[in-house]
């Protein structure tokens, strides 16, 4: 359906993003000025607007268009229509898909939706208080229990009425709220996470489109609306979604009942595995730029068209089909940000364009000028989740996406620890990107040294390793980039020059094969200073649909892919790696051997290894089911062990290992006491720890435990691999590793530990740091 007559009112350009031609004017707040848009921002080179210019500019440029009286208009919030009929009563006939007044009134009011929809659902505890009783003290009277609290104004969006107060902040808050006005306050409900669906209501019908992830940010005591991902919602529990569908259905339902039709917005809060209703919109959606993409795939009208339908009794399409609609994409909407004084939002946008992961840029108007604080820029789709809901209750947003300002305090970068592990955190998360004249030396010289799950070792100051991903899931938008120049490999942030930096090249064992056709990099792998040697050819539990789900490969075996290598293609490559190859010590270990036996190929091995060099053993593998092999290990001639507990939360660890995830941690503890006793220095048996994938105090908890008891703690930050079962969790932010990194030191350090591993080189990939001077 294309009607040449239709003008649309909202805030960007971008908003009709394919709707098919269904209008022939757009008039917002930021566009481009070009064709049919006429934007404010583009017109009078001003980003930023109160409503009262807005509305006059609107104003002025309506007077003339609706002069043709076949000219209708929609609006993206249809309340402003109510404003403007003021000054143009003459035209309000032409203002379309429009409800009453008084019924707009009661679904933007936050504190009467919330007390009409909490006899049919579950609300947050609430209360109503004047803006000078919004104090610290008093709230938490009100709400014993809590620290943080959300202040709201009655009626408000996008987050800019919505403030979060605690004890260090109230004084700011209170100063900027007004005292005589009404507001809903509640405890902040943390951890959780919001959600958002659009609903759709004719006289006859109501449909709930699938639901999307809200992307909130705090950002100076406003909790903003940053985004949403539809691909996120996908991955959430079932019964999540059954409630968010029967909730919204029944809300649809309700608004039906009063008269109200069209598009509607509904907000929930998913705190403690329950859903919460939290507010209406009664106008289209940031978001609806998503669902109208998806809707045009799918052959389908607008969003803004069906609005029209349900208005005017004209045939909508069949029910099941939009409720059923795929909608694989994510948004971002990206904002000037006031201590981004550098403007980064700059270098972001170059990342994004040059991204072959970005999607759609809807740049509406944007150009390169002086914002103030908080002026919208431009938003970004993808066709792939930007974020994750944990099962510590928390979004995470992928770490390259929003602005960073983690590494201001780690720049010019130092030979410090506060500098070195701010860096090692962001290359750890954030990747990097490999530029061409990098890769095209890289290439000269062999190929570099690849390591495990798409990254490589960058060596700074001679001695630091620190393993980045390269090539993974938005690891294109990473502000760190590899290059080279004047003969040196040297690393920037964005456009700026961190350090030079060396790489380890492809070893000699690349591309040879033992005797038997077993490939050498299938059974030796060597970093730094360290030859590991994998004595099984097939990881037990992968081999048996049981393997790790962080793990590649799906968590299920695929033996037609793998060679098979025997004791005797071991013994030939460690001869092979003991004459040509230089590294100080060995570690036996990568994929579990069958649990039900000890007698498997360790300590044959291990002997091996002990009769050809006099170079330390470091054993990783399951704990024995016999705690006595701990002594024919060390016998054998082991010096150091590593049995990896992964998950301090066994639920968890069994649902994320089912294989590996029976072994309990009594099991484990036992069996490292028994090591740490046996071996001689502290540190000697240790155990990893994944951060990302537990609460982060569950992780805490097993550092403490473990220090406790002697056994050092190695700490790795959950990546998601690309092609493993949990490559939709996304990452902790680096503030929140920095915080785990500072916290899990402090406790080491009380039972006289260091984070692991001891060997400043295997440190590459985990969270530790040893300098050349401690």
């Amino acid at each position: 359906m294309k009607m040449d007559k239709f003008i649309w009112i909202g805030h960007r350009e971008g908003e009709l993003f394919k709707t098919n031609d269904f209008f022939e004017y757009s008039i917002t707040t930021w566009g481009s000025n070009e064709g049919t848009n006429i934007s404010y921002c583009e017109k009078y080179k001003e980003r930023d607007l109160g409503n009262g210019l807005k509305h006059s500019f609107i104003i002025e440029e309506l007077s003339n268009l609706l002069k043709d009286e076949e000219r209708k208009v929609m609006f993206y919030s249809p309340a402003l229509a109510y404003t403007l009929m003021n000054s143009l009563p003459q035209y309000q006939n032409q203002m379309i898909c429009l409800n009453s007044s008084s019924v707009l009134n009661l679904l933007n009011n936050k504190t009467t939706t919330r007390l009409w929809l909490s006899n049919h659902m579950p609300v947050l505890d609430f209360i109503l208080l004047s803006g000078s009783d919004c104090q610290f003290e008093q709230l938490q009277q009100y709400f014993p229990q809590h620290d943080e609290f959300v202040i709201q104004e009655a009626d408000s969006a996008g987050g800019l009425g919505t403030y979060l107060l605690n004890s260090e902040n109230c004084h700011r808050v209170n100063n900027t709220i007004k005292k005589e006005d009404l507001y809903l306050a509640s405890y902040y409900a943390s951890p959780s996470y919001s959600l958002n669906t659009h609903i759709l209501i004719s006289e006859d019908n109501v449909v709930v489109f699938p639901a999307s992830v809200q992307i909130i940010e705090d950002y100076n005591m406003n909790l903003i609306y940053s985004g949403a991902d539809f691909v996120s919602y996908t991955y959430l529990e079932e019964s999540i979604k059954e409630k968010v569908y029967d909730y919204s259905k029944k809300i649809a339902s309700l608004l039906q009942n009063i008269g109200y039709l069209g598009i509607c917005g509904v907000d929930f809060l998913v705190y403690n595995q329950e859903v919460y209703f939290i507010e209406l919109n009664p106008r289209f959606q940031a978001s609806t730029v998503l669902l109208n993409l998806a809707l045009n795939e799918a052959g389908l009208p607008s969003a803004q068209e069906l609005n029209y339908c349900s208005f005017y009794g004209k045939p909508l399409p069949a029910i099941e089909d939009m409720e059923h609609l795929e909608i694989h994409y994510s948004l971002y909407k990206y904002k000037k940000e006031g201590h981004d004084t550098s403007k980064q939002y700059l270098d972001k946008l170059s990342l994004l364009e040059e991204s072959s992961e970005t999607n759609y840029i809807l740049y509406d108007g944007f150009t390169d000028c002086n914002y103030s604080d908080r002026a919208y820029l431009f938003q970004v789709i993808w066709d792939r989740h930007i974020s994750s809901c944990g099962k510590d209750g928390k979004l995470h947003l992928h770490p390259n996406v929003p602005f960073h300002h983690f590494m201001e305090q780690a720049l010019p970068l130092t030979h410090t620890i506060e500098s070195i592990i701010r860096l090692k955190i962001a290359l750890l998360n954030q990747g990097v990107r490999i530029l061409s004249e990098a890769e095209t030396e890289i290439l000269a010289c062999g190929g570099y040294n690849e390591s495990v799950f798409n990254s490589l070792d960058l060596i700074i100051f001679d001695d630091i390793r620190i393993n980045a991903p390269v090539n993974i899931n938005l690891s294109s938008l990473s502000p760190f980039s590899l290059g080279y120049r004047e003969n040196t490999f040297k690393l920037f942030y964005y456009r700026k020059t961190i350090c030079d930096v060396s790489l380890e090249f492809s070893k000699s064992i690349k591309n040879l094969k033992t005797l038997n056709g077993a490939s050498y990099k299938s059974i030796a792998f060597i970093s730094g200073d360290r030859l590991r040697i994998k004595p099984e050819s097939q990881c037990y539990f992968k081999q048996h649909g049981i393997g790790c789900m962080f793990c590649p490969g799906n968590g299920t075996g695929n033996a037609s892919s793998c060679h098979i290598y025997t004791l005797d293609d071991i013994r030939e490559v460690i001869d092979y790696c003991i004459d040509h190859e230089q590294f100080r010590h060995i570690l036996i270990g990568g994929g579990s051997a069958d649990p039900s036996s000890d007698d498997n190929r360790i300590i044959p091995v291990i002997r091996y290894i002990r009769s050809k060099t006099d170079k330390p053993i470091y054993l990783m593998s399951l704990p024995p089911n016999d705690i006595d092999y701990i002594d024919k290990y060390v016998e054998a001639g082991a010096d150091e062990f590593a049995f990896n507990i992964e998950l301090f939360d066994r639920k968890l660890a069994l649902e994320y290992m089912p294989g590996k995830g029976k072994i309990s941690l009594t099991e484990y503890i036992s069996k490292l006491e028994r090591a740490a006793q046996l071996t001689k220095h502290p540190g000697d048996a240790r155990t990893m720890l994944m951060a990302g994938l537990e609460h982060v105090e569950n992780t805490l908890s097993a550092v403490k435990c473990l220090a406790s008891k002697g056994i050092q703690p190695m700490i790795s930050i959950f990546r998601p691999a690309p092609n493993c079962r949990l490559s939709h969790i996304i990452q902790p932010s680096n503030e929140e590793i920095y915080a785990l990194f500072m916290e899990a030191r402090r406790i080491c350090a009380e039972y006289g530990l260091a984070l692991g591993p001891s060997c400043p080189s295997c440190q590459n990939n985990t969270l530790a740091i040893t300098l050349a001077q401690d």
